[in-house]
């Protein structure tokens, strides 16, 4: 009996040292998805037009826009939006089209980081035209280079402030007009 104890014991012994040897690590090596993220920050829209921005999603916002009567202020055709842009891809594309209304044109000007977090040649990289012509088809006003170095989209110190000037056609009347701004790449 005491020989079958041994052997088994040995036998035991034997077998956890074997399962001990197929321990080992696992490395996971990859890329983190690009993130893109556009949010309202503030706005200053003419004291002549009620003025709503909406977030659609992590990377789309809307832009609503409705002109007060000639008598109420003057019927003001322009709105400045500041909007906020984080993303940790190499470029990206901030892409405008117009939802409601005719002849909309859209610009941006120059944009600020937000501090430490922001790549140093976000700012610089952020590319233009002077002014953009909407249509209903999305198309790119402006693009740049990475913007987030660290961070998540909750850190105040990681993004792009920018500044979106919408002049209305004064065609349309005292209608609702709406901009629709995505980043993607």
């Amino acid at each position: 009996m005491k020989r079958w104890l041994m052997l088994a014991m040995i036998l035991l012994a034997g077998s956890s040292a074997r399962a001990q040897e197929n321990y080992g690590t696992v490395s996971i090596y990859g890329r983190v998805s690009a993130a893109f993220q556009m949010e309202p920050v503030q706005e200053a829209g003419a004291v002549s037009a009620e003025v709503s921005v909406y977030s659609e999603g992590q990377d789309r916002v809307r832009i609503d826009i409705q002109p007060a009567a000639q008598g109420q202020g003057g019927g003001s055709r322009e709105v400045l939006v500041w909007v906020m842009l984080r993303t940790n891809a190499s470029s990206y594309r901030l892409q405008a089209a117009q939802l409601g209304g005719s002849g909309l044109r859209v610009s941006f000007g120059a944009p600020h980081s937000s501090g430490q977090r922001v790549h140093p040649n976000a700012a610089r990289d952020f590319s233009s035209p002077l002014e953009t012509v909407l249509s209903e088809q999305e198309q790119v006003a402006a693009s740049g280079s990475r913007i987030s170095l660290r961070g998540r989209f909750t850190s105040p110190d990681n993004a792009l402030l920018v500044p979106v000037r919408v002049v209305l056609n004064p065609e349309d009347g005292f209608g609702t007009s709406s901009v629709r701004l995505s980043l993607g790449n």
